[in-house]
């Protein structure tokens, strides 16, 4: 594993990762981290490593973008002070273009979201590690508006990890993968949301970069 022991692992975001955690940290038993993929890959810490001791806690907020990530950012990134941490976030940096097409004044440009995540890098300090979970969209079709923005972002995303030093987690190549063999519709209902399966599927995209489980 590449975490060490008696360690900090906060997760920040949106929707994706937040699925009812509790206020205004989300951890320990039952519905404290929530029930999508930080409560599961909770679970596999559990089992792959308990003697590491490594406490997850989740900060994920539903509708956040990158600007209200950075907004937070002091009280839920730094006031914690986490040893490692992961940021999901990006989707609905993208999504406001197309379910808000009339209030220009939130959109997000693909510039802003970059520069938004290495300001995010610039103002944490003394991690142990850093991840950036990718945006991503359940659609097949790289041609559909709403995919082909989110690959932009995506990349935007990986470039800034890459620029950093930081571990770029593509869950976007994770679902195209899956659904070589399933239609979207039997993961989510918006393409975006995900089923039992779909927050598995992340929690063991996750738990495969930092080592946690292999192939």
């Amino acid at each position: 594993m590449k975490l060490e022991k008696n360690s900090k692992f906060l997760i920040i975001g949106d929707s994706i990762g937040d699925f009812g955690r509790a206020r205004p940290v989300g951890e320990g038993l039952h519905a404290g981290l929530g029930t999508g993929f930080p409560r599961v890959l909770d679970s596999i810490l559990r089992i792959k490593g308990p003697e590491y001791g490594i406490r997850v806690m989740n900060v994920c907020t539903s509708g956040d973008t990158s600007k209200a990530l950075l907004e937070r950012w002091q009280s839920d990134v730094i006031d914690l002070k986490p040893d490692y941490l992961a940021i999901e976030i990006g989707i609905n940096d993208v999504w406001r273009h197309f379910d808000e097409p009339y209030r220009n004044e939130i959109f997000i440009s693909v510039e802003e979201y970059a520069a938004n995540l290495q300001k995010m890098v610039d103002i944490t300090k003394g991690l142990k590690g850093l991840y950036f979970i990718s945006p991503y969209l359940m659609e097949t079709n790289k041609k559909d508006a709403f995919r082909a923005m989110i690959d932009e972002y995506h990349d935007a995303m990986k470039a800034v990890a890459l620029k950093n030093g930081a571990t770029f987690i593509d869950l976007q190549a994770a679902f195209d993968k899956y659904f070589e063999h399933f239609h979207p519709v039997s993961m989510s209902w918006d393409r975006v949301h995900p089923d039992p399966t779909g927050h598995l599927l992340i929690a063991r995209t996750i738990a495969l970069a930092i080592g946690l489980i292999s192939e």
